[in-house]
């Protein structure tokens, strides 16, 4: 079985790993050095990467993907690759007061800021792409209140939907058209948190669901959904599931396919007698390819859970059924963590090489066995 892989990163240029702000999921801290310089050159042959299964990565460089970033811009986040080709990310200034969502369109590699947010406008969570190219914003508020904003493809703001005491921290688009939410509900006086929820609203602004409820407060701003159709699901990186939707219900739960006992570690944070469970494992994102999906993500260092030292993906049908185990990805220095995978098969491993920053743009092989001779080939086309 042959299956086509896309992976986009972001690396802290001078030591080669991803920081995430506790308050942006993926945002990657940019900083500039000599040493990155000294890393920029493209290796010529591929990069075999270590594994866990018996399974061998082959990692191909491709011509990079200049961002064209601005020079107060510091942070990156929310990293989108729509069917077209065009990529989406959010660029946040160094002091995160300006926020602004831009695309690189596929036909003349260009960078075109669509939207740009300054203070008072609203925190910018996440964001979400339509079929249509329409733009999703899940935004937070002094006070405890939030909203979404719809813009239309060329950034034009086109409605918002006030999301009143309830803050959204990730948005996706279900091929309706309907807007699914994860956040955390306040009281109504805005003082306390009340519950994790998952929401679903029309893009009129009318609230069809809340088909789940009870989350844990990490999975506001790093669960994971995914899903084709009308089958919508979520990971938890917290409690380590997937969530099933058919509709607008929820119809249960189940283990990660690819978690393995030894990926959960137990330590005692901020001097508290009571145990907390940190996944090493971070998932970042589900991505189908095909008929299989590519679940990627980054590895969290115990001793300081800040730190993504690593990335690994793996491989599942679409009913769920392992192919793979999880295998970590030897990158070379110049890459940073998985960021991203988009529908076509390449990999982008966010860097910055002296005063500039691309997606380092990389094709993936994958060769091992599964049950009995099967061999699976991951490649780009």
């Amino acid at each position: 079985m042959k299956i086509v892989l896309t992976i986009c990163a972001a690396v802290l240029c001078s030591v080669c790993f991803l920081m995430l702000s506790p308050m942006h999921k993926g945002v990657g801290v940019l900083e500039s050095g000599a040493l990155a310089s000294a890393r920029s050159m493209t290796p010529k042959r591929p990069n075999i990467s270590s594994d866990f299964g018996g399974f061998s990565v082959e990692l191909f460089p491709e011509k990079d993907v200049q961002l064209n970033l601005l020079g107060d811009e510091s942070y990156l986040s929310a990293f989108r690759f729509a069917g077209n080709g065009d990529i989406y990310f959010v660029a946040y200034s160094s002091d995160m007061g300006d926020v602004r969502v831009s695309r690189i369109n596929a036909l003349t590699q260009q960078r075109e800021q669509l939207v740009s947010l300054g203070a008072g406008q609203g925190h910018l969570m996440d964001i979400d792409i339509d079929d249509g190219g329409q733009i999703y914003g899940a935004l937070t508020f002094p006070g405890h209140t939030g909203a979404i904003n719809i813009w239309s493809s060329d950034g034009s703001l086109v409605s918002t939907i006030s999301t009143k005491r309830f803050l959204p921290g990730e948005v996706r688009i279900d091929s309706e058209k309907r807007i699914w939410l994860v956040g955390q509900r306040y009281d109504s006086s805005g003082a306390f948190a009340r519950e994790v929820q998952v929401r679903v609203y029309e893009r009129t602004g009318k609230l069809l669901s809340v088909p789940l409820g009870g989350l844990a407060i990490d999975d506001t701003t790093s669960s994971v959904f995914f899903g084709e159709g009308e089958h919508t699901r979520l990971t938890s990186n917290k409690d380590r599931v997937v969530y099933d939707f058919s509709g607008l219900e929820c119809e249960g739960s189940r283990l990660y396919p690819l978690l393995n006992s030894d990926r959960v570690i137990t330590t005692t944070a901020n001097n508290n007698d009571k145990d907390e469970t940190i996944a090493v494992h971070v998932v970042g994102g589900v991505s189908r390819v095909n008929d299989t999906n590519v679940w990627y993500g980054n590895v969290r260092d115990p001793q300081n859970p800040g730190v993504y030292s690593k990335s690994f993906i793996g491989l599942t049908t679409q009913s769920e059924e392992a192919l793979t185990s999880q295998i970590e990805l030897d990158l070379p220095r110049v890459y940073g963590n998985i960021a991203g995978v988009d529908s076509r098969g390449y990999i982008y491993a966010f860097a910055k090489e002296a005063s500039k920053s691309v997606l380092k743009k990389l094709r993936i092989k994958i060769s091992g066995a599964k049950r009995s001779s099967t061999i699976f080939s991951t490649i780009a086309q």
